[in-house]
């Protein structure tokens, strides 16, 4: 990688500078932007060349060494034949064949010209790339707020290019959602793509398409624009010739069209601008955003899109959104440009009858119309800044063969022509319009105020006042002081605005004179007080300026620019365009940090390649070639003291570009562990990863490792490693018994000879195969005989583990549980229904006493004796079971076999009633309640019952006011609520 330094104040990058090229355009105020022309002040214009594509190539020429090179005298071609898409603030150039033009020509397109280049705006080439879909025409293309060449297709794929032209992303996603439709236009913006589309019941479809780094971007679709459209074509037989706008009052003098959707196809022309509200103007903008825009009658949110959009043979302007679509009612159309001016505030459109008309963003004020007289249409409209507008026609459109046109028209409907020698390109800027033609670079902007008060001829402005002391200062002209002291309080104002002058200024010998001059008028007493940081500030800014201006990096920022653009994005531009150590000076210059830029550096150095004629990388024989070594050495000088730049993302790039063994090399200066072990097991080294894990004791690091290990090691190497650290095999047997991997538990327990836990294995295995065969339809004899393998064997390994210590309930746990397994299958052989199987114990009973045959009640009794089931138990599964199935009959005589037994139930009288209340059966329920030993309960099933006269007589009986405030809540009834209340007084 080449670096340049930054150059020093005064060296000569501007030489042509001339600033006798001033010409005039109409009166203005020079401070503002307000377009009153009472104002009589004098605008004035100029247009420097800021590269001389030939004077670039001729010196790449000789930088090469090849005194054989074929010099051209233009980088590349600006005919018709060509379409170009240049970024903003003074960012790169892509150039491409205009294939549709060719077809319509039906010329053959040769493939060397089926190429891509990108250009600095100094005409050096950055890259250049084949056409990346064969028999695909180019929709769209621009550059968006990144930098990043967006492409989209005839077909609606979207190609993503950085600007070297390496391809970030395709999207393909859109062909699928416009398979029936026709696209009739795209328009690229800085945030995304907007598509107008066609469908096969011919109806327009606009949508918003964002988030185009992702594979699947998100697809917007605006308001329905067909319904105004339906109300303009019936209402268009009304319109009368000559009639007003309803906002600006300018006359038409053309029929109304009819907006025919049948015959549009992506030939015509869709004029649009896109308005974004709400969001703060971003540095990498073409323009700063503003609340200005469409009225708020049908201006959605802040953060929304508008759509400023003309059709053809539609005299009006629609302005979309997605939630509503309004037509404007202007009759001055069609239109075959609008430009949205910088600041969203002011639009500028061209209409098919050749007039520029400007008007506010919000259609509510006419600011100015144009009448060009001219029967041709431009080749491009754009903004000059935010003071003029530009309409060029290229030598086609004037039919000449090398003559084009540009011409400036001011807000006072003054106008300049400029002529060029061939055909040209521009590209609007906050602060004015870059040209690019096919031997230069230059830059057309109106001159600012603090230069024009400087230089303006016979100024008596202080700054001219003070800047002409100074040259007679440095000739020893006693006239200087003099003139000085007689600016008195004003000094302080002429130094502000020749500091200011020396911003706006080109030219760096002018720039070191005005500086002087401040330099100078600082020094006197009047400007004790004055603020000298604005000084040193303005001179770091102008080193940037004129280092950014050099040939090598090709961005020529005028001052206005860099404050728009922030100094950040500039950083990360300057990173992108591997320009490292410029972007390093400005970090250090301006105090921003400069991780990104090393981290990038870092990766840069990583990926470059070694000479061709070393062919000796050492990688094969895990060694470091000899310039990999000092790659490596260079990046570890930088970086390894700084701590904030994680070394594993260049470890990462090194084994993405197979530098494998500088990868490992890389690794081992990182030291967060996190980092470090995801690289190791994206490169595969998973034993590394493995002991790093380890080493830094965390146990979410341990456990990812483990996953990756269990994919794709063999299973006695994995147990092996893992074995050796407690808290790996802890993790490791916790996720084998959250995925149910019995197998790999097993081999787990096996391996530390543990048998009481191997034993565990296969219970949790019988029971697994228990609840899954309980949700099919049948269980097979196999299936049983399985299950008791599986136990038979947890219950050997119970018996006697490693130690000699025996598990006896365990095994006796296991024997119960085969049993049981053996009687369900009977008892479901005996339904012919899968019932008991998988059930516990007392479900079994319950299901058995519910159904009530004999032979199953029998059953149900041998398991109660045969598994020792608790009384209290057994008494509360025979109670539920009867009363569901309603044997009333049964349910007395259990009770009474029980009392006459054992002289009370072991679970009492309560449940009986509570069940026969459940069920609906009250009187064996108050039968039972009377037999309720506790006084408390005995009211609570009476409530229960609704039997709120008992209740109450039992709790009056029993004198406690709990029982009946119990009662008294439980009642609604405003009678027995009384009631309660009285017994409740008495009491008290």
């Amino acid at each position: 990688l080449s670096f340049i330094t930054i150059a020093p104040l005064l060296s000569p990058i501007m030489t042509n500078f001339n600033t006798l090229g001033w010409f005039q355009l109409g009166y203005s105020p020079l401070n503002t932007g307000d377009l009153d022309p009472s104002l009589q002040d004098p605008v004035f214009y100029n247009k420097i060349r800021n590269y001389t594509f030939a004077n670039n190539i001729k010196e790449d020429a000789a930088s090469s060494n090849n005194s054989t090179t074929h010099l051209k005298t233009s980088p590349f071609c600006l005919s018709s034949e060509y379409l170009i898409a240049a970024a903003p603030f003074s960012g790169p150039i892509a150039v491409t064949l205009n294939q549709r033009k060719f077809l319509h020509a039906n010329k053959r397109i040769r493939q060397s010209q089926k190429v891509i280049r990108t250009y600095t705006c100094a005409g050096r080439e950055l890259a250049r790339c084949e056409w990346p879909l064969k028999g695909e025409i180019l929709a769209d293309w621009a550059f968006d707020f990144k930098e990043r060449l967006v492409c989209v297709m005839r077909d609606a794929t979207i190609i993503l290019y950085s600007i070297f032209l390496k391809e970030l992303n395709r999207i393909t996603a859109l062909k699928h959602l416009l398979d029936d439709e026709s696209v009739l236009m795209c328009k690229v913006f800085r945030r995304g793509l907007l598509i107008l589309s066609k469908t096969t019941q011919l109806t327009l479809k606009m949508r918003i398409v964002t988030n185009l780094t992702s594979e699947h971007p998100n697809v917007v679709e605006c308001a329905d624009m067909n319904a105004v459209l339906s109300h303009y074509i019936d209402r268009s037989d009304a319109t009368t010739t000559g009639a007003t706008t309803a906002t600006s009052g300018v006359e038409s003098s053309s029929p109304s069209g009819i907006v025919n959707i049948e015959d549009m196809d992506d030939s015509l022309n869709y004029p649009v601008e896109i308005i974004m509200h709400g969001s703060t103007a971003s540095s990498s903008q073409s323009q700063p955003a503003s609340a200005s825009g469409p009225s708020s009658s049908h201006q959605s949110n802040d953060h929304d899109i508008d759509i400023i959009i003309g059709l053809p043979n539609f005299p009006s302007l629609l302005v979309v959104n997605t939630k509503s679509c309004v037509d404007m009612t202007l009759t001055n159309g069609p239109f075959r440009f609008i430009k949205l001016r910088p600041g969203n505030d002011v639009i500028a459109c061209y209409s098919e009858r050749h007039n520029l008309w400007v008007i506010k963003s919000d259609f509510t004020d006419n600011e100015t119309e144009f009448a060009t007289h001219s029967q041709r249409i431009p080749t491009q409209v754009e903004w000059c800044g935010i003071h003029s507008v530009a309409l060029y026609w290229s030598p086609e459109a004037l039919d000449q063969k090398k003559l084009s046109l540009l011409l400036l028209i001011g807000p006072t409907r003054d106008y300049i022509k400029l002529l060029f020698d061939g055909p040209i390109h521009i590209v609007p800027e906050v602060d004015g319009l870059r040209i690019l033609s096919e031997d230069a670079c230059e830059f057309l902007y109106r001159i600012p105020e603090p230069i024009s008060r400087v230089f303006k001829a016979g100024s008596l402005d202080p700054a001219a006042i003070l800047y002409e002391a100074n040259e007679n200062y440095e000739n020893m002209d006693p006239s200087a002081i003099r003139n000085m002291r007689r600016l008195g309080h004003r000094l302080k104002e002429a130094v502000q605005t020749c500091i200011l002058a020396a911003g706006y200024e080109y030219d760096q010998l002018l720039q070191n004179r005005l500086l002087q001059s401040a330099s100078l008028g600082k020094s006197f007493p009047k400007c004790k007080d004055f603020e000298h940081d604005q000084f040193y500030q303005m001179i770091k800014r102008l080193r940037i300026l004129n280092a950014l201006r050099d040939s090598r990096v090709g961005i020529p920022l005028t001052f206005e620019q860099l404050d728009a653009l922030s100094p950040q994005t500039l950083v990360d531009r300057l990173t992108n365009r591997f320009e490292h150590w410029l972007a390093f000076e400005v970090c250090k210059f301006l105090g921003l940090n400069d991780r990104s830029v090393l981290m990038h550096w870092a990766q840069a150095k990583v990926c470059a390649k070694p000479p061709d004629g070393d062919s000796t990388t050492g990688e094969a024989n895990d060694d470091l070639s000899a310039d990999d070594k000092q790659i490596l050495l260079a990046i570890k000088s930088k970086i390894e003291d700084r701590g904030d730049i994680p070394f594993a993302q260049i470890a990462m790039t090194a084994h993405k570009v197979g530098k494998q063994t500088m990868a490992q090399k890389l690794l081992e200066l990182e030291d967060a562990p996190g980092e470090k072990v995801s690289v190791l097991l994206t490169m595969g080294h998973s034993e590394d990863a493995f002991h790093n894990a380890i080493k830094s004791g965390m146990t979410d690091l341990i456990y990812m490792v483990l996953i990756q290990m269990i994919k794709s090691w063999p299973r006695s190497k994995l147990l092996a490693t893992v074995l050796e650290n407690d808290t790996s095999r802890r993790l490791l047997e916790t996720h084998a018994i959250r995925i149910k991997d019995y197998a790999l538990l097993e081999d787990l327990y096996v391996a530390q000879e543990h048998t009481h836990d191997e034993g565990c294995v296969y219970v949790r295995q019988a029971c697994n195969m228990v609840y899954r065969e309980s949700l099919l339809d049948s269980t097979t004899n196999d299936t049983i005989e399985e299950q008791v393998v599986h136990l038979k064997n947890a219950g050997r390994r119970f018996r006697l583990n490693s130690k000699g210590v025996q598990h006896l309930s365990d095994g006796d746990a296991t024997r119960k549980q085969m049993e049981l397994l053996r009687r369900q299958q009977t008892m479901d052989q005996i339904v012919n229904s899968k019932i008991f199987f998988g059930k516990s114990i007392s479900e079994s009973i319950y299901n058995a006493l519910l159904i009530g045959t004999d032979e199953l009640i029998k059953m149900a009794q041998e398991m109660i004796d045969d598994f020792a089931v608790n009384p209290k138990r057994c008494c509360w599964i025979k109670v539920r079971a009867l009363a569901e199935a309603g044997r009333w009959e049964q349910l007395k005589q259990y009770a009474t076999e029980s009392t006459e037994k054992e002289g009370y139930p072991p679970i009492g009288f309560r449940p009986f009633a509570e069940e026969c209340i459940k069920y609906g059966n009250l009187d064996d329920a108050r039968e039972y309640t009377s037999k309720v030993y506790a006084p408390f309960s005995r009211v609570r099933l009476f409530v229960q019952m609704e039997d709120f006269g008992e209740a109450i007589n039992h709790a009056f009986e029993a004198k406690s006011v709990e029982m009946l405030n119990f009662i008294y809540k439980s009642v609604i009834d405003p009678d027995i609520r009384k009631l309660v209340g009285e017994r409740i007084d008495m009491l008290s």
